[in-house]
């Protein structure tokens, strides 16, 4: 124990030293009843205690050793570590950090308090704990795994990676330092040493189901549909159990390979879906046994996603009845004169779901609305973030559970929720199961129908839809008159850049394509094909995707087997918006992908003049550029099908005239798709509309204004 001990005292320690620690125990016990203020006792109970697994009577017994002496350095470190272990981080680090202070060299104190500062949401205080530890203990494999966790929390990977390769050249059979190498990579998009790592962790854990299931995540994103089925396979093998079975079932490739491919996949989808529900699955927290948006690849197959999207719901809702719970607010609610609105998304922050949607809500009439943000703690802070808490009237922190989420935003009592972007995390698409707001809208942050019942608007724009648009909705549609925005470019009047300057071919007309890589349709390949098939002199530039894996599957797609247009297929990295603003007057035509175009790229490069070249397909998903151009009443670049797609992308790369016409009455008339303030008013009667309507017992309302014209 350190200090000199009694002689009752010493015999207990040699019972505890020879691995009975009941009798020590005991012996504690009875000394207690003597003399309640004996520290020795107390402290030497709450160590034979946490050895006989009490873990609550141990805690009790360590904190009053430590209220009758709170400077004792061991008292502290087995109080501090055994609240660590049972994940109290808030309440052990004022006691690791007392033993810390007086033993800085103790290394389970190090070990506990870094843990519970990163657990606690302080990962930089943890790295300055582990930093000067490691320099002279540079042997200890657990520091440098606990530094690379640290340092992957502060956002910087390349040391996190060093630091776990470090645990591992010093453990090489450290698997949580191996799980922690993998996982950084991953989120660097480094798909290929993400997956080497699983396999290594798999290699170590062969009989660990969720070895498998990490490696078949990794596999699936970057394409390796087949291994990563096997993989779900082995661990299912392992351990059955059902949110494995539906991530399996719902096995999506990011890029498709052909059009008979995406009829295949929908099919195997759609017969898997079918098998399960038969079975009946049964899920606890789908948000963690399923931890996934299964169907986000869906809304970029170019197909009617509203059967399977209600499918899936159907599944969802058998296998977890608790989803479709409601506010118990809900059964005396009554609308306010003040409606409060609630706006719910994981993406409230520097994310292109974020730069579009802070507009529109820093221009609520706040004298007439309550806003309240209902989202999760952002990855890292940003402008953006602070923006967003400066034009709400309270700002709640989701926590990641699910029913603790859902109870956090059922007590906000709003009368309208906002989900802009269902389909996008998996924590905000099962929060909308529940009844949560006496109105539920969701938005086209992921333009796809949800087949959520509890969705009860799906809020677009007359100029995005088609005409039949209310069938590819399980929501009720709603066309505002213009696009429920309010939008100012981030970059305004971009530094001239030259080629060179953006790395781009310095001859050669340049055919832009600036889109994730998922959104480019097999569909749309011929066309590509053709236009550089028509223009030898062209070069078609796409943005890198998620990995080196997926541009050399486009690549090979999209140039079929003919190598020289292939060497005319470039990949560009992921520009800073400066450099990307500056792209709009280099380039010689930017355009726009059939079945699921831009938004937030097309109004970040409009007020430039870019001339993009779209063409409105039968979802709205691929008409929002289309949709822009209505706004603007500019329709020469709105293809009236496949043929002229071709043909305005080759006159706009080739007829300098016409292009330069082009991009000056762009220019003139952008200015009708930023600061819309006429559309946020919209927006705000009709929220105000739903939610009377609602107090009247209506089931839903219709808005579809007769005409959308340009402002």
């Amino acid at each position: 124990m350190g200090e000199q001990t009694t002689p009752g005292l010493d015999l207990a320690i040699g019972h505890l030293q020879s691995g009975r620690p009941a009798e020590t125990a005991a012996i504690c016990r009875a000394r207690l009843a003597a003399d309640p203020a004996d520290f020795e006792a107390w402290h030497l109970l709450g160590v034979a205690r946490t050895m006989l697994g009490e873990t609550r009577p141990a805690i009790e017994a360590l904190t009053r050793a430590v209220e009758l002496r709170p400077d004792h350095a061991e008292a502290n470190r087995n109080l501090g570590a055994l609240l660590a272990q049972g994940k109290r981080f808030g309440e052990a680090i004022p006691h690791l950090e007392v033993a810390h202070q007086a033993a800085p060299d103790s290394r389970e104190a190090i070990i506990y308090l870094a843990r519970a500062l990163r657990e606690s949401g302080q990962p930089e205080r943890a790295a300055g704990f582990l930093e000067p530890y490691l320099a002279s203990h540079p042997q200890d494999a657990e520091a440098w795994y606990q530094l690379a966790l640290a340092l992957a929390g502060i956002y910087r990977p390349a040391e996190a990676i060093n630091a776990a390769q470090r645990a591992l050249a010093i453990k090489p059979d450290h698997v949580e330092a191996e799980r922690a190498l993998a996982g950084i990579h991953f989120n660097e998009r480094d798909y290929a040493a993400a997956i080497a790592a699983w396999r290594r962790v798999a290699a170590l854990r062969p009989r660990d189901p969720e070895s498998h299931r990490g490696l078949a995540k990794t596999l699936a994103v970057d394409g390796h549909m087949e291994e990563a089925d096997a993989a779900l396979g082995r661990a299912l093998s392992l351990a059955p159990d059902w949110g494995t079975e539906i991530r399996r079932a719902t096995l999506l490739r990011p890029l498709m390979r052909s059009l008979a491919d995406i009829d295949e996949t929908r099919r195997r989808y759609g017969d898997r879906l079918a098998a399960l529900a038969q079975r009946h699955p049964q899920l606890r927290d789908p948000n963690v046994e399923v931890a996934d948006c299964v169907a986000f690849y869906l809304a970029y197959h170019g197909r009617d996603d509203l059967p399977l999207q209600r499918q899936l719901a159907a599944l969802y809702l058998d296998a977890c009845p608790a989803l479709g719970s409601e506010a118990p607010h809900l059964r005396d609610w009554r609308p306010r004169s003040r409606p409060r609105i609630g706006v719910v998304s994981t993406n409230l922050n520097a994310h292109t779901v974020g730069f579009v949607t802070l507009g529109l809500l820093q221009q609520f009439d706040r004298s007439r609305f309550e806003l309240v943000l209902l989202r999760t703690a952002p990855p890292s802070p940003s402008a953006t973030q602070a923006k967003f808490s400066a034009c709400a009237d309270q700002d709640i922190t989701l926590p990641s559970n699910l029913a603790e989420a859902r109870a956090r935003i059922a007590a906000a009592q709003c009368d309208l929720l906002y989900y802009p972007d269902i389909g996008m995390a998996p924590l905000t698409y099962f929060l909308l199961f529940a009844r949560l707001a006496p109105v539920q809208v969701v938005g086209w942050g992921h333009p796809d129908t949800t087949g959520i019942p509890n969705a009860d608007y799906w809020m677009s724009s007359a100029v995005w839809e088609p005409a039949e648009a209310d069938d590819h909705y399980t929501e009720r549609l709603v066309r505002l008159a213009a696009p429920p925005i309010h939008y100012e470019p981030r970059v305004w009047n971009p530094p001239a850049r030259s080629r060179a300057e953006l790395r781009l071919p310095e001859t050669g007309r340049l055919y832009l394509c600036p889109m994730s890589l998922f959104k480019i349709h097999p569909g749309y390949d011929p066309l590509l094909r053709r236009i550089l098939q028509e223009d030898p002199e062209g070069w078609l530039l796409f943005a890198s995707g998620h990995s080196v894996n997926w541009d050399e599957v486009l690549k090979q797609r999209v140039a079929a087997g003919d190598e020289r247009l292939a060497r005319r297929i470039l990949f560009l990295p992921r520009y800073e918006i400066a450099d990307f603003t500056a792209l709009g007057p280099v380039v010689d035509c930017q355009l726009d992908p059939i079945y699921f175009g831009g938004g937030r790229t097309s109004l970040d490069i409009f007020h430039t003049g870019a001339p993009i070249v779209t063409w409105p397909g039968p979802f709205m998903r691929s008409r929002i550029t289309s949709g822009f151009y209505r706004r603007m009443g500019v329709t020469e670049l709105v293809a009236r099908g496949h043929e002229d797609y071709v043909a305005l992308a080759l006159r706009t790369a080739k007829d300098d005239d016409f292009r330069e016409t082009m991009r000056r009455r762009i220019r003139e008339r952008a200015g009708a798709l930023y600061k819309t303030v006429g559309a946020v008013r919209e927006v705000e009667d009709f929220f105000a509309a739903a939610i009377a309507a609602a107090g009247n017992g209506q089931p839903s309302i219709t808005w579809n204004p007769p005409a959308a014209t340009p402002p």
